[in-house]
């Protein structure tokens, strides 16, 4: 399903990298000016990355899409999001030109 999802609503890399940005930008400006909700933004932020970037950069192989694999990778992603998106588009980029 997921793979079918990202064919249907696929999402570039510049704009996957624009959001991003724009998100941690939301964050760290959130725990300068009012630092009790950087924990609801932090969340919030990788909700929405998982919600819309992941399911529009990466389709999962029918073979490795397994509630274990995927689970773990949408959680890494939801909490770590600030280092592992950056991950992910270097990742996305060298596997493109390469």
């Amino acid at each position: 399903m997921e793979a079918e999802q990202s064919k249907n609503n696929p999402i570039s890399m510049g704009l996957a990298f624009v959001i991003w940005l724009g998100l941690l930008l939301l964050f760290v400006l959130t725990l300068f000016a009012r630092w009790q909700l950087a924990p609801i933004v932090w969340v919030g932020a990788g909700i929405y990355l998982n919600r819309t970037v992941l399911r529009g950069l990466i389709g999962w192989h029918p073979i490795y899409d397994t509630l274990d694999n995927v689970a773990g990778e949408k959680f890494k992603m939801l909490l770590l999001w600030p280092l592992a998106y950056p991950t992910l588009f270097i990742k996305l980029l060298v596997a493109k030109h390469l």
